[in-house]
């Protein structure tokens, strides 16, 4: 180990890169969405798609805005 100054330097570079990006990334786990919009495309022409349409509209809080895509 004495014989070889430069050992240790490869290693301590490592731990420091993987501290920054430790401390990078504890900010945006803790992050709790607020207001995010949410979009429903709903391209199904058949009963199933209605059905599915008009549960997901009884069942969530959020509201909805429908967009009715003509393609």
């Amino acid at each position: 180990m004495e014989k070889n100054k430069f050992f240790l330097i490869p290693f301590i570079a490592l731990f420091a890169i993987a501290l920054l990006f430790l401390t990078a990334q504890i900010p945006t786990a803790k992050m709790e969405p607020k207001n995010l919009p949410i979009a429903l495309v709903n391209e199904d022409a058949g009963e199933v798609g209605a059905t599915l349409l008009k549960q997901l509209k009884k069942m969530s809080l959020q509201q909805f805005i429908l967009l009715n895509m003509i393609l």
